[in-house]
């Protein structure tokens, strides 16, 4: 039996959005990112030739009351990732 409640399963919908395939290229390269801790604000780590730095996640990917709403904790973690990967290369 799996431990993990449903949010944190691997195939679960709070575990992904939905993005253009460019964007979702330069996400899973942690160039661009989504902070849940400031207003869900989008955080573009290079050329950001799409206008998506600062801009707003969609209130649909967000809504507490929404079962399927991806889930903050993997927001965290990316934004972690992606501000690690981007950050130690210029110390």
């Amino acid at each position: 039996m799996n431990e993990f409640p449903q949010a944190f399963r691997i195939n679960s919908p709070q575990n992904g959005f939905l993005l253009k395939s460019g964007v979702h290229q330069r996400f899973d390269q942690y160039l661009i990112s989504v902070n849940p801790d400031d207003g869900y604000k989008v955080v573009e780590f290079g050329f950001d030739g799409d206008g998506l730095d600062g801009r707003i996640l969609d209130p649909a990917c967000r809504d507490r009351s929404n079962p399927h709403r991806i889930c903050d904790l993997v927001l965290r973690w990316h934004i972690r990732q992606a501000v690690g990967m981007n950050v130690k290369g210029t110390m």
